[in-house]
């Protein structure tokens, strides 16, 4: 038996074929969760999890940009319909660039790190807590890097779309938490 259980829960794991992601998936499939996984690749997303691509129990949503509002919406449209709720979301979409000085940084360079990391993680949220609020009840996880807690040289801004993204879940769990729901944030290396 797993050492968690979620049976009956409905999981939404996005970026579910990245490394942390993949592994976080197949957790939550041990412990019996209902799955919804996103991907920006959708062969990818059927290559990784071909025994759940036939399964109606889960639900893999391939081609999905979290970069904008309008896929989030439609993902988390396809969740109701599909299960009627969504009990756990977690974000595991992010991104590292890093190794250039602040002075040397193209914006565009500057922008793909705060958009991969702190955009993904609000657009993820505003679109999933409607459904949670409809429930009374759901768990956000967000994931960041220690980097969020300490900038260095080189990883400018990794380190400050990562801290974008903490600052966000601390805001999520104020706002949220009189509606059942519960906002945190995961710092991995």
């Amino acid at each position: 038996m797993a050492p968690f259980d979620f049976t009956g829960k409905v999981v939404l794991i996005t970026g579910a074929t990245g490394a942390l992601g993949r592994v976080v998936a197949r957790q939550f499939h041990t412990a019996g969760a209902t799955l919804a996984l996103t991907s920006r690749s959708e062969p990818r997303l059927h290559q990784l999890f071909p025994d759940l691509a036939l399964d109606p129990q889960h639900l893999l949503l391939g081609g999905v940009d979290l970069r904008e509002m309008a896929p989030a919406e439609a993902m988390v449209q396809q969740i109701a319909q599909r299960f009627g709720r969504l009990d756990v979301v977690v974000n595991t979409v992010g991104g590292y660039r890093g190794g250039v000085p602040v002075h040397q940084m193209t914006v565009d360079d500057w922008d793909d790190m705060l958009t991969l990391n702190a955009r993904v993680a609000f657009i993820v949220s505003r679109a999933v807590v409607p459904l949670m609020q409809q429930a009374g009840e759901g768990k956000i996880v967000h994931v960041a890097g220690r980097a969020a807690l300490l900038g260095s040289a080189g990883v400018a801004a990794y380190a400050a779309a990562k801290s974008a993204v903490v600052r966000l879940t601390e805001s999520l769990a104020a706002e949220l938490r009189e509606h059942g729901i519960n906002s945190t944030c995961h710092l991995v290396q």
